[in-house]
């Protein structure tokens, strides 16, 4: 995998922060390589993530499905912070990118384990209620996973100083 070095590393995410991120958030962007003559796609999706692995789900069939069959590499972006700071002519932001391959979940019985993982993520404590919601979809709905082989999170300047701040020790020892 090609990787980038991030410009202005000082701000960039510690492993454990970007994995905060992302088991809190909801919502990114999938973003998906066209062929040659087509344009990149990216599309807002909800997520669950745990272990390393953003799980979707959505319809059974459309472009998102083709691009990816064509080329399961992918990159997801979650904006964790997004403020703008008009009299500072600056914006307090963090967020996430994971790059790996979307892998399309066929096995019915693997399908119900991560919905009902994105259900509990979304609706907590309501179990019965998600089996119900999972069996009225079954056979209707796409599950696909992304194993993040890499991230990186960043923040703004201004979100980096306040968390030093608050904890002088982050980030001592990570290279």
């Amino acid at each position: 995998m090609n990787v980038h070095k991030m410009r202005r590393a000082a701000q960039a995410l510690t492993e454990d922060e970007c994995v905060e991120v992302l088991r809190c958030g909801t919502a990114g962007v999938l973003a998906l390589a066209g062929g040659p003559d087509e344009w990149p796609y990216a599309v807002p999706m909800s997520y669950a993530y745990r272990d390393g692995v953003v799980t979707f789900h959505g319809a059974m069939e459309g472009h998102k499905h083709e691009l990816i069959a064509a080329n399961p590499n992918a990159s997801f972006c979650v904006i964790d912070a997004d403020e703008v700071v008009p009299a500072d002519y600056t914006t307090r932001y963090r967020s996430v990118i994971c790059f790996g391959a979307i892998e399309v979940v066929d096995d019915p019985a693997e399908q119900e384990k991560d919905l009902m993982f994105m259900g509990e993520a979304f609706n907590v404590g309501h179990p019965e209620e998600c089996r119900e919601e999972i069996s009225h979809w079954a056979g209707k709905t796409r599950v696909l996973r992304l194993r993040v082989e890499r991230m990186t999170g960043k923040e703004s300047g201004a979100l980096m100083r306040e968390r030093l701040a608050a904890d002088p020790d982050r980030g001592k020892g990570v290279a």
